[in-house]
């Protein structure tokens, strides 16, 4: 995936909740673990590949505490007439695409590829428990018209 600091992959990854904490998303915020498209679909519902492309070619992948790279965008939910012409943001939820260009190292012996590429994407509440973005955000970036 070109993007503005390199190719990125978007690589299937995993992403594995032990069983003890299955359906407990606080506990999940903590001890859920993995990278790549996997992660983005189990842990935050991210369904669609579309979604990651676009946050990742369209916004300017900045640095993070992590070493990794932060890629933003906002997904927005519109409400349109009957026509389709006249149409009205009805919500906003910022997105975040986390990548890396380093080695694929995993502290669980997964295998990952080198570069990792895209390790997550999730939607920031500000609410780090929160891990499930709302159905909507699948479908509400400008990709699909």
């Amino acid at each position: 995936m070109p993007t503005t600091i390199g190719d990125i992959p978007i690589r299937r990854g995993y992403y594995c909740v032990p069983k003890k904490y299955e359906g407990n998303e606080v506990a999940e915020s903590t001890y859920g673990y993995g990278f790549g498209m996997d992660k983005a679909r189990y842990r935050h519902h991210i369904t669609r590949i579309k979604v990651i492309d676009f946050t990742l070619r369209n916004s300017r992948g900045t640095g993070n505490p992590r070493g990794n790279y932060e890629f933003h965008a906002w997904a927005r939910k519109k409400r349109c007439d009957d026509s389709g012409n006249n149409c009205k943001v009805i919500q906003s939820q910022e997105v975040i695409a986390v990548a890396s260009r380093g080695e694929g190292k995993d502290p669980y012996d997964m295998p990952t590829g080198s570069p990792i590429g895209l390790i997550t994407f999730y939607c920031n509440y500000g609410d780090p428990t929160k891990l499930r973005c709302e159905s909507w955000v699948n479908t509400s970036l400008d990709i699909f018209k």
